[in-house]
């Protein structure tokens, strides 16, 4: 029996040693390597990027002031990336950002609905979207003059839902804010839809 080292070697090799025991024997162990630095190398690369991430969520909590270690991979990345999306500008192009990331199919629109001083995102009817992270998100990012948003869609069918869904956003005093007689919760702000 021949063995036979692979041939991407082979043109960095004489031939004297093609079918050399020891010579396939040291290629496949590089094989090996190559492939598991390799693997290493883009595990490495994932951490960099909020929606790969899994060992550097912690570096991207701590970057946002999240706490650590808290919740699943998928959990921890919504918040930070409301974190994100919160320190980002009110600009058009974030906010397709923030709802193509919410949206499966990644199409939706943007429009800004200056007499109402809403922001109405657009969907396809087929698409599934993450509205409670669609809120949390934007009322963090919003700014003092836009009241709030809308959905549609951009089919002339109408969808009928039969649930509610209450999302409740509360803030309150910090230490610093706080005095005799005020109640602990500065304001809350409940959305049904």
């Amino acid at each position: 029996m021949t063995v036979l080292v692979p041939l991407k070697y082979r043109k960095r090799i004489p031939p004297i040693h093609y079918e050399d025991k020891h010579a396939a024997l040291l290629f496949q162990a590089l094989d090996a390597e190559f492939a598991l630095h390799q693997s290493r190398i883009e595990d490495m690369r994932d951490q960099f990027f909020i929606h790969k991430a899994t060992w550097g969520l912690d570096v991207w909590e701590k970057l946002f002031g999240l706490p650590i270690g808290v919740g699943t991979y998928e959990e921890r990345r919504l918040k930070v990336f409301e974190k994100y999306y919160a320190k980002l500008p009110f600009t058009p192009s974030v906010l397709l950002a923030l709802v193509n990331h919410v949206s499966q199919l990644k199409n939706a629109q943007v429009e800004e609905v200056f007499d109402q001083k809403i922001i109405r995102f657009i969907f396809q009817l087929e698409d599934a979207v993450d509205v409670t992270h669609l809120y949390k998100t934007f009322m963090k990012m919003r700014r003092v003059h836009v009241h709030g948003f809308s959905i549609a869609t951009n089919a002339d069918e109408t969808i009928e839902i039969d649930e509610r869904i209450t999302c409740n956003l509360r803030r309150y005093h910090t230490v610093e804010e706080f005095q005799v007689g005020m109640t602990p919760l500065k304001y809350e702000d409940e959305v049904m839809l």
